[in-house]
């Protein structure tokens, strides 16, 4: 009898597991910046994975976004190719894309890059860009399977509200900007997935104060390894920058 209460309360805490997995959180940040005029919504998704986006976990995000991105490992060797293209197609509804690589998107970069063609998706290597309302976005390559620049120039003249974008939420460790950001964004670690209370494989997501700035880290969307979570809910991130004058 007492094998047989073990044997079901693992399975009940697997499915425990499993369900956690599924059920998505939508957070909310506010991020003032100073800098007139400034009201901007962006929807921030890291660590897809082998997971397909649902439309319930983002049908209250209200359109469009002025940028929806991605902070890599939007794939991985076993995606399947009807879940990359179906992703984007959701997330194509939102709003346009920008995206890093991450260290597992590198094992299908000539099938990713041939989707981000085809949906006008925005991939920043090393580089940077200003949208319309002013808002300065720069990536940075991943830290384990690219080549990140160790520095990061973005032209002073260049005024306007910045985020970085680093899939490792590590890079800048190893990685300086001639120009503090308002917000670093980065996932990578999944929140550490399966936690036992405060100890996990990798620190809980969040947004942090972390290199004089504001450092988000998301626990992400999907799952690698195994499709279980626990103590690390996955993320989606609505992000409005705000000036607070």
């Amino acid at each position: 009898m007492k094998r047989i209460i073990g044997v079901a309360a693992i399975l009940a805490g697997i499915l425990h597991m499993r369900w956690r997995a599924n059920a998505t959180q939508m957070l909310e940040h506010s991020v003032s910046v100073s800098h007139a005029g400034m009201k901007c919504r962006l929807l921030f998704i890291s660590d897809l994975h082998s997971r397909r986006l649902r439309k319930n976990d983002i049908q209250f995000f209200p359109k469009p976004a002025d940028a929806v991105i991605i902070g890599g490992d939007m794939a991985d060797s076993e995606t399947a190719v009807s879940v990359i293209r179906d992703n984007l197609v959701l997330l194509k509804e939102i709003g346009p894309i920008y995206a890093v690589r991450g260290n597992h998107d590198f094992r299908r970069l000539p099938l990713l890059h041939g989707f981000y063609e085809k949906f006008d998706v925005r991939l920043l290597v090393n580089e940077w860009v200003q949208l319309k309302n002013g808002l300065i976005l720069a990536g940075s390559d991943d830290e384990l399977a690219g080549k990140p620049h160790k520095l990061m120039s973005i032209p002073m003249k260049a005024s306007g509200p910045f985020i970085w974008i680093c899939h490792n939420p590590r890079t800048p460790l190893t990685v300086r900007l001639n120009r503090r950001p308002d917000l670093i964004l980065s996932g990578h670690t999944h929140g550490g997935q399966i936690r036992l209370g405060p100890f996990g494989l990798d620190e809980v997501g969040g947004m942090k104060s972390r290199f004089r700035t504001k450092l988000l880290i998301s626990n992400g969307y999907g799952t690698r390894k195994i499709p279980l979570r626990l103590g690390a809910p996955p993320h989606i991130h609505s992000i409005n920058m705000i000036n607070h004058h």
